[in-house]
C-alpha cells in the first residue's frame, strides 16, 4: 500500500528510507546514515555539480545540512554534532513486530510529514 499526501510526499518511502538509513537500528539519523537517507530518498546526490561523488555529511549542499539541522538540533543554522541525530524512534517502534508496535503520535507523525517533505 503506497500512500501520497499533499504535494506528491509519498510517506511509505520515505519511512522506508529512513528505516533503512537507520543502520544500527537506534531510532536516530546520524549525519552518514542522513546522506544515505538523502541518496536513496531522492534518487539524486550521488555526485556534486562537479561531478564528485558525495560520500560525506560535509560535502551535501548547505540547504540539506540546513534540513539535518533543523531536525537534530532545532535550528538550522546550528550543529549539534554531540547529539545522536534525527529522532525517529516513533518510527521505529511502530514498526517493530511486523509493523504492530506502537502507532505515531500525532506529533510524531507531523514531524515526520515535515521531514519527508523538506526532502
Amino acid at each position: 500500500m503506497s500512500f501520497t499526501i499533499g504535494g506528491g510526499v509519498n510517506l511509505e518511502k520515505c519511512y522506508t528510507n529512513l528505516l533503512s538509513a537507520d543502520s544500527n537500528n537506534n531510532g536516530f539519523i546520524s549525519q552518514s546514515e542522513f546522506l544515505t537517507f538523502l541518496q536513496s530518498n531522492t534518487g539524486l546526490l550521488d555526485t556534486n555539480q562537479y561531478g564528485t561523488p558525495l560520500t560525506q555529511f560535509s560535502q551535501l549542499p548547505q540547504s540539506f545540512v540546513g534540513v539535518y539541522n533543523f531536525f537534530a538540533c532545532g535550528d538550522q543554522f546550528v550543529g549539534c554534532p554531540t547529539l545522536a541525530g534525527i529522532d525517529i524512534q516513533g518510527l521505529l517502534n511502530s514498526q517493530q513486530n511486523g509493523g504492530g508496535g506502537e502507532m505515531l503520535s500525532e506529533q510524531q507523525t507531523t514531524y515526520l510529514y515535515r521531514l519527508c517533505k523538506d526532502t
